[in-house]
């Protein structure tokens, strides 16, 4: 039963199951598993093989075959698979495949790799429905970072059929892209090193300049210190004369007049 569900398990469970009257087919699982999944058990008659030709045929085919190829050493499951298919790939009376019969469609051998006579149909119907990023297009590419999102600016060398890009990034790094990670870009290269900050850069002079402070900072540390000090004390000098002088008057306060008999002191 296991074999059995591994086939049922690609084509669906059969209506009917024509079987000899073998212990396996005849035991109570067995036809508990049949009744479950609304299989109909149909046995033959007792030494009469043929009631069942077409599995007793497709036996003997196997068998055959299985002897034609006796020199090759190959495990005995590969060298079914290839008689199957082989099997199944060869015209019948009728010019139809039987794999072509069951499928309804024609199945693809190495005959039709070597010699193709059949066009791809689902790029065009892909195309329409797809953005279209051309190569050495500048874009900028999504990275997640911490759980984060990065962009990044790159430039496509590459594309692999409509949906996938092979992007240079700015930093020196290739990498895979899907067209729904990428976003058109008109930021160029240049642009981007000739904003970035450098070491060796001065900061830019605006208009509210101090040049008080830029040759502070230029004077040697030990005539800073200095500066600094007194500054700090002539500011404090300069608070205390600024500060005004502030009175505060007394209230005269007198006991409360029922206290007046009692000796306070």
């Amino acid at each position: 039963m296991k074999l059995l569900n591994e086939i049922f398990a690609t084509h669906g469970y059969p209506l009917v199951v024509v079987s000899d009257n073998a212990s396996i087919f005849t035991n109570e699982e067995f036809k508990y598993f049949c009744c479950t999944n609304g299989i109909k058990k149909k046995f033959i008659a007792p030494g009469h093989p043929a009631t069942n030709g077409l599995a007793e045929r497709n036996v003997q085919t196997l068998k055959d075959k299985l002897k034609l190829v006796t020199s090759e050493t190959l495990p005995i499951h590969l060298k079914v698979q290839r008689i199957l298919f082989r099997y199944r790939a060869t015209p019948l009376a009728n010019g139809k495949l039987p794999a072509e019969m069951y499928l309804n469609r024609k199945i693809l051998i190495k005959l039709d790799a070597m010699f193709p006579h059949y066009e791809i149909t689902s790029e065009q119907k892909i195309r329409p429905r797809t953005r279209i990023i051309k190569e050495g297009e500048r874009v900028q590419t999504k990275f997640f970072v911490n759980n984060k999102l990065n962009w990044k600016l790159g430039v496509v060398t590459q594309k692999l059929g409509h949906l996938h890009c092979i992007v240079k990034l700015d930093e020196g790094r290739e990498v895979k892209r899907h067209i729904n990670q990428m976003q058109k870009s008109a930021i160029q290269k240049e642009e981007v090193i000739s904003n970035a900050p450098t070491s060796n850069s001065k900061p830019s002079l605006s208009e509210d300049y101090n040049s008080d402070y830029y040759e502070f900072i230029n004077r040697p540390i030990t005539q800073r210190n200095r500066l600094t000090t007194d500054r700090d004390l002539g500011d404090n000098d300069q608070h205390q004369r600024s500060s005004p002088l502030i009175r505060r008057y007394a209230r005269f306060r007198r006991p409360p007049a029922y206290l007046q008999d009692y000796d306070l002191s």
